[in-house]
């Protein structure tokens, strides 16, 4: 552990932070953003342990940064890209090496086999907003990624803005519109063959 200095914590969720604790009684300094802090001292349900029917161990947080904050860590610089939308704690860490850009992103974009697919990022967590993920992917889109390192999948080497591209796309297609459930009186219901009726509309 003598040669790990910093946890850079993607977001709150179990599955990626649930050893922070054990990992900070080594030394570790923790960084996330504020909400990730918040999230990771209280081991509240946005850890989603319920998820995976675990105890979220809580963790103080050394550093909270905000985006577009620089951190110096071994002579590398790295970017911090605020990205909400899958949670309020997602971070992506941009890593500047020899002119370019590495971007590791935790849940905000998964990549399928051979990095030719992408998925969004799971919509079970009590922070997860569809709307404001749609939002940071149309500005994550507009932005240069040369390596996408995902949470989930393989490492994207040269395919990174291409799959930032992909993920964007998928969800103006799959999150942009949403179904809603109508209230109707007796009267109407014996007119009418359902009780749901789909509503066209930008979120």
């Amino acid at each position: 552990m003598e040669e790990v200095s910093h946890l850079l914590v993607t977001h709150a969720q179990f599955d990626h932070a649930s050893h922070a604790a054990r990992l900070r009684r080594h030394g570790v300094q923790v960084v996330a953003n504020r909400e990730g802090g918040e999230a990771l001292v209280k081991g509240d349900d946005r850890c989603v342990g319920y998820a995976v029917h675990g105890v979220f161990e809580p963790c103080t947080v050394d550093r909270v940064v905000s985006d577009g904050e620089r951190l110096a860590i071994g002579g590398v610089e790295i970017r911090c890209l605020e990205a909400p939308g899958h949670a309020d704690s997602c971070v992506i860490y941009e890593v500047h090496l020899r002119a370019e850009r590495l971007w590791f992103g935790g849940d905000v974009i998964n990549v399928g086999v051979e990095c030719q697919s992408v998925e969004l990022g799971w919509n079970g967590g009590p922070d997860y907003r569809r709307a404001t993920y749609v939002e940071t992917l149309r500005r994550l889109a507009k932005l240069p990624c040369d390596h996408l390192f995902p949470g989930h999948g393989p490492a994207c080497i040269g395919d990174g803005h291409r799959l930032v591209d992909m993920a964007y796309t998928l969800a103006m297609m799959e999150l942009r519109w949403r179904v809603r459930r109508v209230s109707v009186t007796p009267f109407e219901v014996s007119d009418v063959d359902s009780h749901y009726e789909i509503v066209w509309r930008w979120i």
